[in-house]
């Protein structure tokens, strides 16, 4: 059985590595996989899925110590019934203008991203679930390191946050038990803000979606107001107090 067992592991991990090449933990590469998204380290993108945001990201990335740790989706499932319109509409214009509507506000959502060999992660669960609502993001952050880049924030909406989506820019972030950013991810969300900042926004505010969108416990980032004090943001945009978590 133990043999058997090996056999499957070791082809899921031979499969997963010719779909991700990516600078996440194997434990998210697999999640990834499992999703049906393809997934690939900028690094490796200098020759295939090239694109004008791949671009924009190397060019701010190329000299900095982030950009080894920079991922990229470029491919994903959508459902029966929608287009890529639906996971990435061009961002708003503001009206009686070509100009787009600014970016002023991180809206960050969250998974469980649970530790320990018997544990598993959320994030396959989470991105069949967007797939399916025709849902998405700008980055993900997992827990055990990395950032993922999904749809270009100096050019579509992302789809997670509601009335928000025409001026946010949306993020899904992986955390332990305590619904609390690591010290890594808080670097990493800085490196994302600085990203979109040299793109000629002006990020001033972060939210938790509960703060947000109402989204109750599932949606509380325990840490919030230590994040956005280290970040230099303020939370004075919210439309809803984060619910506690159970004691």
């Amino acid at each position: 059985m133990k043999k058997f067992y090996f056999g499957v592991s070791y082809l899921l991990i031979s499969l997963v590595t010719n779909n991700v090449q990516a600078s996440i933990s194997e434990t998210d590469q697999i999640a990834f996989f499992q999703a049906g998204f393809k997934v690939q380290s900028l690094s490796a993108l200098e020759n295939q899925y090239k694109s004008n945001f791949t671009q924009k990201l190397t060019d701010f990335y190329s000299d900095s110590e982030e950009y080894k740790n920079i991922s990229v989706i470029v491919e994903y499932p959508k459902a029966p019934s929608k287009t890529e319109a639906n996971y990435a509409p061009p961002r708003s214009k503001i009206e009686g203008s070509e100009d787009l509507v600014p970016l002023d506000t991180i809206v960050m959502s969250r998974y469980k991203d649970l530790q320990g060999p018997s544990q598993t992660s959320e994030l396959t669960a989470i991105l069949n679930s967007w797939v399916e609502k025709g849902f998405s993001c700008h980055a993900l952050l997992p827990a055990k390191g990395g950032i993922v880049f999904w749809v270009d924030p100096t050019l579509y909406k992302g789809q997670m946050a509601g009335e928000w989506n025409a001026h946010s820019l949306e993020v899904l972030t992986g955390t332990p038990s305590t619904q609390q950013l690591l010290p890594s991810q808080i670097t990493s969300l800085s490196s994302v803000r600085d990203f979109i900042n040299g793109q000629g926004e002006k990020i001033k505010y972060l939210i938790s979606h509960g703060e947000a969108r109402g989204s109750k416990e599932n949606g509380t980032i325990t840490n919030i107001d230590e994040v956005r004090k280290e970040l230099g943001l303020s939370g004075d945009n919210k439309k809803y107090e984060q619910t506690p978590l159970p004691s």
